[in-house]
């Protein structure tokens, strides 16, 4: 057995992945759930990558009428919106979150929601 003077400190803890670099594009804000509300910098190169993941994923298009019923500072709102309007669909927003608003995207021809 040997005595060393400087004894073994806690193990070490996995680095977090390096953020995506690159100006910020917009600060989302986190609800708090957990604590007090954090800003949190969504930077150009995660809203490029986001569009192009569920732009695919999605099928969305050029001819594609999206409906949102997210509110927009919300990144499902925010981000999916941004996603629809680079590859040119056409936007379905909501004012108020409502049975009304669900029942009427059939007439107003949404493709997705």
């Amino acid at each position: 057995m040997s005595c060393s003077p400087n004894p073994p400190g806690p193990p070490s803890r996995p680095r977090p992945p390096p953020w995506p670099g690159g100006p910020v594009a917009l600060y989302l804000h986190t609800s708090g759930t957990t604590g007090a509300a954090k800003r949190v910098p969504v930077t150009q190169e995660v809203l490029a990558a986001r569009t192009e993941l569920l732009s695919g994923l999605l099928d969305l298009g050029p001819d594609s009428r999206d409906a949102t019923g997210s509110p927009l500072h919300h990144i499902g709102g925010l981000g999916n919106t941004l996603v629809a309007v680079t590859v040119g669909a056409t936007v379905l927003p909501t004012a108020r979150f409502s049975h009304r608003w669900w029942a009427g995207l059939r007439e107003q021809g949404a493709t997705h929601c």
